[in-house]
């Protein structure tokens, strides 16, 4: 008899440990989940307190720590466009004062 209540003590123990480690490694996972979420929350609050108050390296900073590529892709083309329209504006600008200098340059012309 003393054989049988030991052989059962022994695998109750076991199963007692079965549980404990399984029931720890599910805790440690969801701990682990839990930081995520909490590191990728503050992570998306600071990107949206950057465009708040007007830091746009920041925020470009934090956004390259993103694995978001849409994000980027946006981002890059939005400067691409930018650089576009500034060059146009420039161009616009020394075209605009090509003819007023030739303006003056005529209305001198004639008053000589």
């Amino acid at each position: 008899m003393n054989h049988v209540k030991e052989f059962r003590d022994h695998f109750t123990n076991l199963d007692q440990l079965k549980k404990r480690v399984s029931r720890d490694v599910e805790r440690a996972h969801q701990n682990k989940l839990r930081e995520e979420d909490k590191k990728r929350k503050k992570e998306q609050y600071d990107r949206i307190k950057a465009l708040r108050e007007n830091d746009e390296e920041q925020y470009l900073a934090l956004l390259k720590n993103t694995k978001n590529d849409r994000l980027l892709q946006l981002i890059k083309k939005t400067d691409e466009y930018l650089s576009q329209i500034g060059a146009l504006v420039e161009l616009q600008k020394q075209i605009t004062k090509k003819d007023d200098d030739a303006k003056a340059y005529a209305y001198a012309a004639a008053a000589a």
